[in-house]
């Protein structure tokens, strides 16, 4: 990754309209790369972290159709990177029912943990005052 995190330690990327069911599976591809593939002292020494660390600090993934990814991610990467979308106006949006679908994907979590994915988590990322 070129240090870019390292370089810019504030800097926070968010990945729109690309669902996060794909995440899991690339931070562990990521992981067994960098352990399989960094071995000489050089390459060791440049790399100053682990990929999952990275995106714990610099990433922000949103999801809207899916129901089990949320879960899945939320409990590998917690919760302060996972925000929702509704993709309105596109066809793939959720309209009419946004809120039943977020209430049945996501009413199992504490509500402190819905409060950071429904709107806490994009406030911060997005420097949005809340009332």
């Amino acid at each position: 990754m070129s240090n870019l995190f390292d370089r810019f330690p504030k800097l926070k990327i968010a990945s729109a309209e690309s669902g996060i069911g794909w995440i899991p599976f690339v931070l562990e591809a990521m992981e067994f790369q960098l352990d399989e593939m960094v071995s000489e002292p050089d390459e060791v020494s440049y790399q100053q972290r682990r990929p999952t660390e990275y995106f714990r600090d610099h990433m922000y993934v949103m999801f809207w159709f899916e129901q089990n990814a949320p879960e899945k991610l939320i409990e590998d990467i917690g919760i302060g990177n996972v925000l929702v979308e509704t993709d309105i106006p596109h066809p793939t949006c959720l309209y009419p029912n946004p809120r039943q679908h977020f209430a049945r994907v996501l009413g199992h979590l504490e509500p402190a943990t819905r409060r950071r994915v429904l709107q806490d988590n994009a406030a911060e990322l997005y420097r949005v005052r809340l009332p």
